[in-house]
């Protein structure tokens, strides 16, 4: 492997120059770039991404694959990625593939928790947690009285702050709460595997809770550079031209 000086096109129109590592013939690893506020370019707080060489255009920046191996295995696709133009939903589909080979090869086997139901049926599992959390919401309220009123009791400016406070938590996690059930629902009626996936890598995440507050900054850095955000399960790759 050697390093090579890319040419990347920029969503502004641009162009811009990067050194990379060629991993095959056709494809290298690159630093992240991103358009300053001032309209430089520099370099994104996301790592590294898959380009294809000839164009610079990014193949994935997918965290969650092994980019020499997959960059093998794009090789082996009947494309002619010398004379790439254009991007089939054929090729498209063929490109997806082989990143779920690469990225289910080296995925870790995270357990499913239990307080999430059937692992056979995700989504339908989730969906159930979520809304007998929701039917808690009076209990909840009741609670959030009870210390409210002896916390007044003590003092009574303390307690009115508190009883805000915690109101507005509550707020929080009924509209949070009611926005995921929305959600993966919809999801599930279009979608039914993307929702039993999306349920899976979920409920996992959210068992661990190690990363949460790691991955919300990352996803907010990533819509403000206007990249797909990365999502374990759900790979980032080119989609069709033609």
């Amino acid at each position: 492997m050697t390093l090579i000086q890319l040419t990347i096109p920029l969503r502004n129109g641009g162009h811009a120059s990067v050194t990379g590592q060629r991993l095959t013939e056709h494809f290298a690893v690159a630093p992240a770039l991103r358009i300053e506020d001032d309209a430089t370019v520099g370099f994104a707080d996301h790592g590294r991404v898959l380009n294809h060489i000839p164009t610079g255009r990014v193949v994935t920046h997918s965290v969650f694959v092994d980019y020499i191996r997959f960059a093998t295995e794009l090789e082996a696709l009947p494309i002619d990625w010398a004379n790439f133009a254009q991007l089939t939903a054929e090729q498209a589909q063929a490109i997806k593939d082989a990143h779920q080979r690469v990225s289910s090869e080296q995925a870790p086997a995270w357990p499913w928790p239990e307080w999430a139901g059937d692992e056979s049926s995700p989504a339908l599992s989730l969906l159930g947690t979520l809304l007998d959390d929701g039917a808690q919401d009076a209990r909840r309220d009741e609670l959030v009285d009870k210390l409210t009123s002896r916390a007044t009791e003590l003092d009574s400016e303390f307690g009115t702050e508190l009883g805000n406070q915690l109101r507005w938590m509550l707020a929080g996690i009924h509209t949070t709460n009611y926005s995921a059930v929305w959600l993966l629902a919809v999801l599930h009626r279009v979608d039914p595997a993307a929702a039993d996936q999306a349920a899976k890598e979920l409920a996992c995440a959210l068992d661990a809770g190690d990363a949460l507050g790691e991955w919300t900054y990352q996803w907010r850095q990533e819509l403000a550079d206007q990249i797909p955000l990365t999502l374990h399960g759900f790979p980032d790759l080119p989609t069709p031209i033609s």
